[in-house]
């Protein structure tokens, strides 16, 4: 598939049929995403990947949760929408304008599908040191975008979900992740049911920078003369991949 329709083609899936994703295919996605850029190949990310049965029991837990009414607290803070910068806000609201319009009464079910992790059928977690810079967390941006990409080129649907890692305690005992890792980011991963939750896609708008007085005289803008690039450096080796050992448990655990 091209690079543009796997861009245009990608929205938040929420809704996934039974179909387990293979192992293969996660290998694959999580090689793909790290040729993301990072700061000196640093590559501070670390993925844990849930299926089966193991996925079955976070799930349950999760489910329990919600039910209880156990209030969430993510390894990275939220804050309230109202303190977020305008434009963000104004994004946000027309995202409740468009799930409304579009599904109707089936709003309620937008909902609920954060109760059961979307029926997720694979959950991708990554994880970054406690001690990670700033530019640790613009890296690790970087990889996640690819990891849905790469999910997409395949024909899989993705969502980044704060529901994923809203428990990161019950997360840590499942996939045995260290109090030295952030659990920062969590990927449900699957084949898209046939169900209007799972089509819906809140469109992009496109706003015009303020800034931006249109081209040049030549009909085009500036770029920096080729003479003032440095030149490309040899891609290292992906070592931590490299390294894997691609047996899954039987409980359907492993980490990447």
């Amino acid at each position: 598939m091209e690079f543009s329709q796997v861009v245009a083609n990608r929205h938040s899936v929420r809704d996934f049929t039974d179909q387990p994703v293979s192992q293969e295919d996660l290998v694959d996605i999580v090689r793909t995403a790290q040729q993301a850029p990072s700061w000196v190949n640093s590559q501070p990310w670390r993925v844990y990947a849930a299926t089966g049965a193991t996925l079955a029991g976070i799930k349950k837990r999760h489910a329990a949760d919600v039910a209880a009414g156990r209030k969430g607290g993510s390894d990275l803070p939220v804050k309230p929408r109202t303190e977020w910068s305008p434009t963000t806000q104004e994004n946000m609201a027309a995202l409740g304008e468009q799930i409304g319009a579009q599904l109707g009464e089936g709003v309620q079910e937008f909902q609920a599908s954060q109760g059961r992790l979307f029926n997720a059928q694979a959950v991708l977690y990554v994880t970054i040191p406690v001690e990670s810079t700033l530019w640790s967390f613009h890296d690790l941006g970087a990889f996640s975008a690819m990891l849905v990409l790469a999910a997409a080129d395949k024909g899989l649907g993705a969502i980044n979900a704060y529901a994923l890692v809203m428990y990161p305690d019950e997360v840590r005992e499942a996939m045995g992740i260290g109090a030295d890792e952030i659990v920062a980011i969590g990927i449900a991963l699957g084949h898209p049911a046939d169900s209007a939750l799972a089509a819906f896609a809140q469109p992009r708008r496109r706003r015009r920078d303020p800034h931006d007085q249109g081209l040049s005289a030549e009909g085009c803008f500036r770029r920096r003369p080729r003479r003032w690039m440095r030149p490309a450096a040899t891609a290292a080796p992906v070592s931590r991949i490299a390294a894997l050992s691609h047996e899954i448990s039987k409980s359907g655990r492993f980490s990447l």
